[in-house]
């Protein structure tokens, strides 16, 4: 059952260093995993936010807790990976007194 949920760790995108290929492809990657839960957060809002305007009144509550659920519920669940590739992207980054990684 736990191996369903790994799934959910989007885990399919690797940050490594390739220096002598592209120094920016990390952080292109780190971008990218960091941008697209805000984006999905931002269509969500904006979802709500137009079906909470278009709700009759003793519907916007429900219409309110419904999308602040969902995004709790993003959160929750693109807070461990996110963080997990924004410190991975920090063992790419070189020190200037010796070349070695964080």
């Amino acid at each position: 059952m736990l191996s369903l949920l790994s799934v959910l760790s989007l885990d399919i995108l690797s940050v490594e260093c390739f220096q002598s290929y592209s120094s920016h492809r990390y952080f292109v990657t780190v971008y990218l995993w960091s941008m697209i839960p805000i984006a999905i957060a931002f269509i969500i809002i904006i979802i709500g936010t137009v079906r909470f305007y278009l709700a009759r009144v003793e519907e916007r509550n429900a219409v309110l807790s419904k999308h602040i659920w969902l995004l709790l519920l993003l959160s929750y669940l693109v807070l461990p990976p996110v963080t997990m590739k924004q410190l991975q992207g920090l063992d790419c980054i070189p020190f200037k007194h010796d070349d070695s990684s964080y």
